[in-house]
């Protein structure tokens, strides 16, 4: 008698209890929200790193173009986009909003995109 009921005990706790399968569930999902949140704000300070560095590129581009041309590129940079000479990937635009670069020629800088 004290043998079948060991067994019954043994075979009753062979599996998970709904407490403990709660319990797993809960901290993976608190895990998972953390990683999602923190690999999203990654992905956004990655599109505005690549921002500023197209920003960069292209007042560069803008530079080389009026010392061989002897004047500044379309505000559009629709000339220089043409030409493979400086813009060999074509014109960029915003990883970060999605938008065109414009040139301001009086400054000299790339407009807009102050993420």
């Amino acid at each position: 008698m004290a043998h079948t009921l060991a067994r019954q005990l043994g075979s009753r706790r062979r599996g998970f209890s709904y407490l403990e399968i709660l319990a797993v569930v809960t901290l993976l999902g608190i895990t998972a929200a953390i990683v999602l949140t923190r690999v999203s704000y990654r992905s956004d300070e990655a599109e505005i790193n690549a921002c500023h560095l197209h920003k960069g590129n292209l007042e560069v581009q803008a530079q080389l173009w009026f010392r061989d041309k002897g004047s500044w590129p379309a505000s559009n940079l629709s000339d220089m986009a043409a030409d493979s000479n400086y813009l060999p990937d074509g014109l960029p635009q915003c990883p970060h909003s999605s938008t065109p670069y414009t040139f301001n020629s009086s400054t000299q800088k790339i407009t807009g995109h102050d993420h």
